[in-house]
Order: structure tokens, then C-alpha cells, then sequence
């Protein structure tokens, strides 16, 4: 599966190229480069489709209250739901939800994360410009930069 996603995103890095020039071959050596690799964990009872528009939250409190549109639910890797937590929350959101996630995350579950939230963003990217929709062209920007080290505090975390 991460191959096929590795090779899918790369060649859709390519869309990107025209309008975000400067962005494309630091996306595109990342994707190239990324390894896959590592521990695999066991397999989890996962959402798979955990962006942000799905998660519920009380703007109050500042909690998340629910997690909505459970179609693509399955029996995956844990790093399938953690890539939507950094693809728009980043190494600090990242942080937050693994300081109360009760089960086992190593480095390759986070490798993997962030590599297939680069993925995510780069099609939101090519989607927004495919559809004139600037709001997913800031979302796959902004989980870019997440992913290739924008936000202070991913280096840390994965």
C-alpha cells in the first residue's frame, strides 16, 4: 500500500509543479527519499479517513467531542489515523494526541505517519487547483510544511 501511495503522490507532485515551483523538488526528493520501513505494529481498529472536517470539537473546552463519517473504517496500521492527526495539527498536534493514546507508537509508526501526510497534502493541493478550491490548496500547503519541517516542533517528534 505505501508504495502505491509513495508513487501515486510523487507523480501528482507534478500538477503542483506549475503553481508552487519552489515547493516541488524539496516534496519531491522527500516522497522519492521517505523510508517506509520499520517495526509494524499490530493491527488496530482505525477511521482511515481522519481529517479534520470529521473530528468534533467544543471550542470552549477545547476537547474533541466526537469523530464522525466512519465509512472507511477497517483493521489497519495505527499510522493511517495518526498521518490525518499531523496532516492538520502537525509535530504539536502530533504530540497532544500521542501524550493520551494508550497504545504503542514507535518511530516507524511515526515515519510512516508523517509520509503519508505529506501524501494527503500534496493531493489537496493538486485537488484545489484541479477545482479552483483555494481552501484545500491551503490545507495541503499547510500539512506540507508541517511534514517538511515548517511546524517547530516536528523534527522532534517524528
Amino acid at each position: 500500500m505505501l508504495e502505491r501511495t509513495q508513487l501515486d503522490a510523487t507523480q501528482v507532485a507534478t500538477i503542483v509543479q506549475e503553481q508552487f515551483p519552489e515547493l516541488l523538488p524539496v516534496t519531491v526528493e522527500y516522497l522519492g527519499g521517505c523510508s517506509q520501513s520499520g517495526p509494524t505494529t499490530w493491527p488496530v481498529l482505525a477511521h482511515r479517513d481522519l481529517a479534520a472536517e470529521h473530528v468534533l470539537c467544543d471550542p470552549i473546552r477545547r476537547e474533541i467531542v466526537g469523530i464522525i463519517d466512519w465509512s472507511e473504517i477497517a483493521i489497519s496500521d495505527c499510522s493511517v489515523d495518526l498521518a490525518g492527526v499531523f496532516h492538520w495539527g502537525g509535530g504539536s498536534g502530533m504530540k497532544s494526541v500521542l501524550a493520551a493514546y494508550e497504545g504503542p507508537v514507535d518511530k516507524g509508526v511515526l515515519i510512516r505517519a508523517r509520509f503519508l501526510a505529506a501524501c494527503r497534502g500534496v493531493g489537496d493541493v493538486a485537488f484545489g487547483l484541479e477545482t479552483e478550491r483555494r481552501e484545500y490548496i491551503e490545507s495541503g500547503m499547510r500539512a506540507l510544511n508541517f511534514c517538511l519541517g515548517g511546524d517547530g516542533s516536528a523534527g522532534n517528534t517524528v
